[in-house]
Protein backbone atom coordinates (compact mmCIF):
# COMPACT_ATOMS: atom_id res chain seq x y z
CA UNK A 1 0.00 0.00 0.00
CA UNK A 2 1.37 3.69 -0.67
CA UNK A 3 1.98 5.77 2.01
CA UNK A 4 -0.59 8.54 2.72
CA UNK A 5 1.45 12.21 2.25
CA UNK A 6 0.19 15.49 3.05
CA UNK A 7 1.75 18.71 2.35
CA UNK A 8 -0.01 22.48 1.04
CA UNK A 9 -1.68 22.67 -1.74
CA UNK A 10 -0.65 25.73 -4.60
CA UNK A 11 -2.87 28.47 -4.01
CA UNK A 12 -6.11 28.46 -5.34
CA UNK A 13 -9.48 29.77 -5.56
CA UNK A 14 -11.99 29.26 -2.80
CA UNK A 15 -15.14 28.13 -3.95
CA UNK A 16 -16.95 26.33 -1.66
CA UNK A 17 -16.42 26.29 2.41
CA UNK A 18 -18.75 24.60 5.01
CA UNK A 19 -17.65 24.84 9.24
CA UNK A 20 -14.63 26.31 8.85
CA UNK A 21 -15.87 28.35 11.58
CA UNK A 22 -18.11 26.42 14.22
CA UNK A 23 -19.95 23.06 14.79
CA UNK A 24 -23.10 24.63 13.81
CA UNK A 25 -22.07 24.87 10.32
CA UNK A 26 -21.27 21.28 9.38
CA UNK A 27 -21.94 19.55 6.39
CA UNK A 28 -23.50 16.20 6.22
CA UNK A 29 -22.54 13.46 7.75
CA UNK A 30 -20.67 15.94 10.59
CA UNK A 31 -17.76 16.51 8.15
CA UNK A 32 -16.94 20.30 7.30
CA UNK A 33 -16.00 20.60 3.80
CA UNK A 34 -13.42 23.50 1.42
CA UNK A 35 -13.50 22.86 -2.00
CA UNK A 36 -10.50 24.40 -3.82
CA UNK A 37 -10.82 25.57 -7.74
CA UNK A 38 -6.76 25.44 -9.11
CA UNK A 39 -6.10 26.95 -12.46
CA UNK A 40 -5.53 23.75 -14.84
CA UNK A 41 -2.21 24.57 -17.53
CA UNK A 42 0.03 25.93 -13.94
CA UNK A 43 2.48 23.39 -13.99
CA UNK A 44 2.41 22.90 -10.18
CA UNK A 45 -1.68 22.85 -10.22
CA UNK A 46 -1.50 20.21 -12.76
CA UNK A 47 0.93 18.23 -11.13
CA UNK A 48 -0.78 18.46 -7.87
CA UNK A 49 -4.06 17.12 -9.60
CA UNK A 50 -2.90 14.64 -11.18
CA UNK A 51 -0.82 12.99 -8.66
CA UNK A 52 -3.89 12.86 -6.05
CA UNK A 53 -6.24 11.53 -9.46
CA UNK A 54 -3.21 8.87 -9.96
CA UNK A 55 -3.24 8.25 -6.08
CA UNK A 56 -6.96 7.42 -6.17
CA UNK A 57 -6.83 5.07 -8.92
CA UNK A 58 -3.92 3.06 -7.43
CA UNK A 59 -5.83 2.69 -4.06
CA UNK A 60 -8.89 1.31 -6.10
CA UNK A 61 -11.16 4.32 -5.72
CA UNK A 62 -14.31 4.77 -8.07
CA UNK A 63 -13.58 7.85 -10.55
CA UNK A 64 -16.76 9.69 -9.30
CA UNK A 65 -15.66 9.76 -6.11
CA UNK A 66 -12.02 10.76 -6.25
CA UNK A 67 -11.61 13.78 -4.50
CA UNK A 68 -9.71 15.69 -7.70
CA UNK A 69 -12.08 16.46 -10.54
CA UNK A 70 -11.11 17.78 -14.03
CA UNK A 71 -13.57 21.03 -14.30
CA UNK A 72 -14.14 20.63 -18.04
CA UNK A 73 -15.95 17.45 -17.25
CA UNK A 74 -17.67 18.22 -13.99
CA UNK A 75 -21.65 17.92 -14.62
CA UNK A 76 -23.88 18.96 -12.27
CA UNK A 77 -27.36 16.97 -11.39
CA UNK A 78 -28.79 18.49 -14.26
CA UNK A 79 -26.18 16.37 -16.44
CA UNK A 80 -24.76 19.83 -17.78
CA UNK A 81 -20.64 21.52 -17.26
CA UNK A 82 -20.95 23.33 -14.76
CA UNK A 83 -19.20 27.03 -16.41
CA UNK A 84 -17.73 28.01 -13.08
CA UNK A 85 -15.41 24.77 -13.29
CA UNK A 86 -13.99 25.18 -16.82
CA UNK A 87 -10.47 25.36 -17.39
CA UNK A 88 -10.23 24.52 -13.56
CA UNK A 89 -9.18 21.45 -11.53
CA UNK A 90 -11.68 20.76 -8.76
CA UNK A 91 -10.42 19.55 -5.20
CA UNK A 92 -12.31 18.70 -2.67
CA UNK A 93 -11.42 18.44 1.20
CA UNK A 94 -13.10 17.74 4.40
CA UNK A 95 -12.61 16.93 8.04
CA UNK A 96 -14.35 16.27 11.25
CA UNK A 97 -12.67 18.81 13.30
CA UNK A 98 -12.81 22.79 12.79
CA UNK A 99 -9.57 24.12 11.46
CA UNK A 100 -7.53 26.83 11.44
CA UNK A 101 -7.08 29.89 9.59
CA UNK A 102 -4.01 31.63 9.10
CA UNK A 103 -3.01 35.14 6.93
CA UNK A 104 0.08 34.42 4.28
CA UNK A 105 1.67 35.44 7.41
CA UNK A 106 0.81 32.61 9.20
CA UNK A 107 -0.99 34.38 11.79
CA UNK A 108 -4.48 33.40 13.64
CA UNK A 109 -7.34 35.21 11.63
CA UNK A 110 -10.29 35.44 14.23
CA UNK A 111 -13.19 34.51 12.68
CA UNK A 112 -15.39 37.50 14.58
CA UNK A 113 -12.84 40.14 12.52
CA UNK A 114 -13.13 38.08 9.25
CA UNK A 115 -13.72 35.39 7.23
CA UNK A 116 -12.80 33.59 4.51
CA UNK A 117 -15.04 32.96 1.42
CA UNK A 118 -15.66 32.01 -1.70
CA UNK A 119 -13.57 33.75 -4.53
CA UNK A 120 -10.71 33.95 -1.83
CA UNK A 121 -6.99 33.59 -2.90
CA UNK A 122 -6.06 30.38 -0.21
CA UNK A 123 -3.63 27.35 0.01
CA UNK A 124 -4.73 24.40 2.08
CA UNK A 125 -2.80 22.24 4.40
CA UNK A 126 -3.80 18.33 3.66
CA UNK A 127 -3.42 15.19 4.59
CA UNK A 128 -4.50 11.76 2.29
CA UNK A 129 -6.70 9.13 4.44
CA UNK A 130 -6.38 6.12 2.27
CA UNK A 131 -8.90 3.21 2.04
CA UNK A 132 -7.53 -0.07 0.41
CA UNK A 133 -9.90 -2.64 2.89
CA UNK A 134 -12.80 -4.86 1.88
CA UNK A 135 -15.73 -4.30 2.21
CA UNK A 136 -15.43 -0.46 2.83
CA UNK A 137 -14.78 2.26 0.08
CA UNK A 138 -11.56 2.34 -1.73
CA UNK A 139 -9.46 5.42 -2.60
CA UNK A 140 -7.66 8.42 -1.26
CA UNK A 141 -10.04 11.61 1.10
CA UNK A 142 -8.20 14.44 1.80
CA UNK A 143 -8.41 15.81 4.61
CA UNK A 144 -8.24 19.71 5.60
CA UNK A 145 -5.99 20.93 8.14
CA UNK A 146 -5.85 24.32 7.79
CA UNK A 147 -6.66 27.26 5.53
CA UNK A 148 -3.90 30.33 4.84
CA UNK A 149 -5.86 33.21 3.28
CA UNK A 150 -3.33 35.04 0.27
CA UNK A 151 -5.87 37.33 -1.07
CA UNK A 152 -8.94 38.95 0.15
CA UNK A 153 -11.28 39.05 -3.24
CA UNK A 154 -14.91 38.03 -1.35
CA UNK A 155 -15.54 41.04 0.53
CA UNK A 156 -18.85 42.85 2.22
CA UNK A 157 -20.06 45.52 0.03
CA UNK A 158 -20.21 48.92 0.99
CA UNK A 159 -23.10 49.60 -1.35
CA UNK A 160 -24.49 53.45 -1.94
CA UNK A 161 -28.37 53.68 -1.17
CA UNK A 162 -30.60 52.73 -4.34
CA UNK A 163 -33.58 55.15 -5.01
CA UNK A 164 -36.62 53.22 -5.88
CA UNK A 165 -35.09 50.06 -4.61
CA UNK A 166 -36.40 47.32 -2.27
CA UNK A 167 -36.72 48.94 1.68
CA UNK A 168 -36.79 46.40 4.26
CA UNK A 169 -39.11 48.77 6.53
CA UNK A 170 -41.88 48.88 3.72
CA UNK A 171 -42.20 44.89 3.40
CA UNK A 172 -44.99 43.64 5.29
CA UNK A 173 -43.13 40.43 6.71
CA UNK A 174 -40.15 42.03 7.50
CA UNK A 175 -38.85 40.69 10.88
CA UNK A 176 -39.90 43.21 13.84
CA UNK A 177 -35.72 44.34 14.23
CA UNK A 178 -35.24 44.61 10.29
CA UNK A 179 -33.74 48.00 9.31
CA UNK A 180 -33.50 49.28 12.97
CA UNK A 181 -29.87 50.23 12.23
CA UNK A 182 -31.00 52.71 9.51
CA UNK A 183 -33.34 54.13 11.63
CA UNK A 184 -31.21 54.80 14.81
CA UNK A 185 -28.85 56.38 12.72
CA UNK A 186 -31.36 58.29 11.60
CA UNK A 187 -31.79 60.06 14.96
CA UNK A 188 -34.42 57.58 16.37
CA UNK A 189 -34.01 57.44 20.32
CA UNK A 190 -34.29 53.24 20.64
CA UNK A 191 -32.43 50.79 23.50
CA UNK A 192 -30.99 48.85 21.21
Amino acid sequence: MQPAQKGITPPGTLAFSKGLYSNKEKYANDKYVGTLLLDKGVEANDAFAKERLSRHKKAGGDPKHSPAKDGDKAKGQDGKVKEWAKGKWVVKFKTKDPVVVRDAKKNKIDPATLRVAGGDLVRFAWGENIQTKEGQWNGVALYLNGVQLLEKRAADADFDEYEGGFDVNEYAGADEGAGKEKEKEEGDDFDF
